[in-house]
């Protein structure tokens, strides 16, 4: 065990980039967990078995989470993902019955069809991307699928004001 069973709030360590597969795996007590901002990979069954979380946020930084990452987490609702999450390993959220998935990845995710269990969640992507979501091959599958007018993923928007672009020396 990585993680004592008496904690029912998690703070991670900033320096963390992985965490170990069942690092935390079966501990009924968690309910909230907050990552740091430089973690780029949850492996398998990481958090197995937590049950009593009911909401993530995953930083922008995260890129992968492995097999039954989040698997018989039976009271998580919902997550959100940052714009770097590339792939969603089998099983990951199976056996959850989520209501809601924001993505904030302009590119769809690598995923499996077991990936997920309730294709009837809501799924929140990057404005301009809710079509690019519906043709993919396991994205397509939500029933739901909609865009964040607050969000357009990882495009920088930027203005240039020129002034004066006449004057003489």
């Amino acid at each position: 065990r990585y993680v004592p069973l008496d904690k029912d709030r998690i703070t991670f360590s900033d320096n963390l980039k992985m965490i170990h597969a069942y690092a935390c795996a079966n501990n009924k007590v968690i309910t909230n967990l907050i990552f740091p901002n430089n973690l780029i990979s949850i492996d398998n069954g990481a958090f197995y078995g937590c049950n009593n979380l009911n909401i993530l946020n995953f930083p922008k930084t995260l890129q992968s989470i492995g097999d039954m990452g989040f698997y018989e987490c039976n009271e998580l609702k919902e997550i959100s993902f940052g714009n770097n999450i590339s792939t969603i390993g089998k099983k990951a959220f199976s056996s959850v019955n989520l209501n809601k998935i924001k993505i904030n990845a302009l590119k769809p995710p690598t995923a499996d069809e077991s990936s997920f269990k309730n294709y009837n969640a809501t799924l929140i992507v990057p404005k301009g991307r809710n079509s690019v979501y519906e043709k993919h091959s396991i994205w397509g599958n939500f029933s739901r699928i909609i865009d964040d007018e607050d969000n357009i993923g990882n495009t920088i928007t930027f203005s240039v004001e020129i002034a004066d672009v006449n004057r003489s020396w």
